[in-house]
C-alpha cells in the first residue's frame, strides 16, 4: 500500500488520487466521533464567511469549535471533554476550528476523505486496509507549526494499517506532555490561557483510543453545505 504524508501548511499543488485521512488529534477529529457517535441531525462544517448563511438556513444550529472571529458566541468549545459532555442528539451543529475543519474545506474536491483520531483509529486502519488504493494522510495540526500530536497519530495509523506494534501504555503520557508543552510554547501570550485541570482532561478525552468505530467522512448536504457523517464500511 502506497502511504503518502503532508502537513496541511505545505501540501504540494497536485496531491493525485486516494483516500485523504486528516489527523487533528488534539481537537477537530476526535471532536467529529465524539459527536457523530451522539446522532446528531446534522453536523456541518463552517467558517467565518460561510456561518451568516448556515445560520440563515439552520437558526437552531449549534455553533461549537473555534476560531471564529467578532461577536460569534460558541455554545460549546473545542476541548474534546466539553464536546463529549454536550448532547448533540437530533441537534444541527455548525462546527469550525483553527485547522482540521479547514483541512476538509481544502480537500473538499477530492472524493474520499475520512477523520481519524486516536478515539477511532483501529477502525480506520482496518478500513484502509480493505482499500485498494493509496492513502494520503493530512496532519492538521496549528496555522503555525507542526503539532506533534499529529505527528504521533500518523505513526500510530500507520502502524496499525501494517500491523506493526507500538507500545500505546508508554506513548499516551508523551503525547499529553507534549500538547501540554505546546499549548504552554505557544499559547501562554493568550489572556486567561492557563494550564489547567480542565485542560489536562481534554487531553485525557482524546487519549481514549479506540472508543470509537466511526469513522468521520464529508459529502455536502442538500443545501450545498461541507457536511459530515459516518461513513458505511
Amino acid at each position: 500500500m502506497i502511504i503518502r504524508s503532508y502537513w496541511l501548511q505545505k501540501l504540494p499543488k497536485r496531491l493525485g488520487k486516494g483516500i485523504y485521512v486528516v489527523i487533528d488529534v488534539w481537537g477537530a477529529t476526535t471532536n467529529l466521533a465524539i459527536m457523530l457517535s451522539q446522532k446528531p441531525k446534522k453536523l456541518l462544517i463552517t467558517n467565518k464567511e460561510q456561518l451568516p448563511r448556515l445560520l440563515r438556513q439552520y437558526p437552531k444550529a449549534i455553533i461549537v469549535g473555534e476560531s471564529l472571529r467578532g461577536n460569534i458566541k460558541f455554545t460549546v468549545s473545542n476541548l474534546p471533554n466539553e464536546v463529549e459532555a454536550a448532547n448533540f442528539k437530533d441537534k444541527i451543529i455548525a462546527f469550525s476550528t483553527t485547522s482540521g475543519t479547514k483541512a476538509f474545506e481544502q480537500l473538499k474536491r477530492h472524493h474520499s476523505i475520512i477523520g481519524c483520531a486516536f478515539n477511532n483509529i483501529s477502525a480506520v486502519a482496518k478500513f484502509l486496509r480493505r482499500q485498494n488504493q493509496p492513502v494520503i494522510i493530512i496532519t492538521a495540526g496549528d496555522p503555525n507549526f507542526r503539532a506533534q500530536e499529529d505527528e504521533f497519530g500518523r505513526e500510530v495509523l500507520i502502524k496499525e494499517i501494517r500491523h506493526e506494534k507500538y507500545n500505546w501504555k508508554n506513548l499516551q503520557p508523551k503525547i499529553k506532555q507534549l500538547i501540554i508543552d505546546q499549548e504552554t510554547t505557544h499559547y501562554s501570550h493568550l489572556p486567561g490561557h492557563q494550564i489547567t485541570p480542565h485542560l489536562k482532561s481534554g487531553i485525557d478525552t482524546l487519549l481514549k483510543r479506540n472508543q470509537y468505530s466511526i469513522i468521520p467522512t464529508l459529502q455536502l448536504d442538500n443545501n450545498g453545505f461541507l457536511e459530515i457523517v459516518p461513513l458505511k464500511h
